[in-house]
């Protein structure tokens, strides 16, 4: 339901005529009233909203480079072949030949279980030990 001094449009004469009528000038201070009541708003009830964009903006970029660090991990998971551990724990025993062999065998293993697949290729001196 409309009020009463809103006019109901039927066609476009009527629109012209609404276009063509003079049109009231605002109030002398309007201008004036409109800009210092938004300077006064503007500090107090923005400051808060800052506050949530800064806070939103900080977790989007956490979230971001969190992904992005995640998304170039390498997620390989397969254990280490024994003979691979056997190998390293010839290397460990050549650095240190007092080990007795089964401690050897066991750093060999946490050794050969920290890398990834392609680092294990490598040896502790730079060769292929594959």
């Amino acid at each position: 339901m409309l009020p009463d001094d809103f006019p109901v449009i039927r066609d476009n004469d009527e629109v012209e005529d609404l276009l063509r009528r003079s049109r009231a000038a605002p109030p002398a201070g309007l201008r004036q009233r409109v800009l210092a009541a938004a300077q006064h708003e503007s500090p107090t009830r923005f400051r808060a909203w800052r506050m949530v964009a800064g806070v939103a903006a900080a977790a989007l970029l956490w979230l971001h480079l969190s992904w992005s660090a995640a998304m170039n991990m390498r997620w390989e998971c397969e254990p280490p072949t024994v003979a691979a551990v056997d190998a390293a724990a010839e290397q460990v025993r050549e650095l240190a030949p007092d080990l007795p062999w089964s401690e050897a065998r066991r750093l060999a293993f946490l050794i050969e279980a920290s890398q990834s697949p392609h680092d294990r290729a490598f040896a502790v001196d730079g060769s292929r030990h594959r």
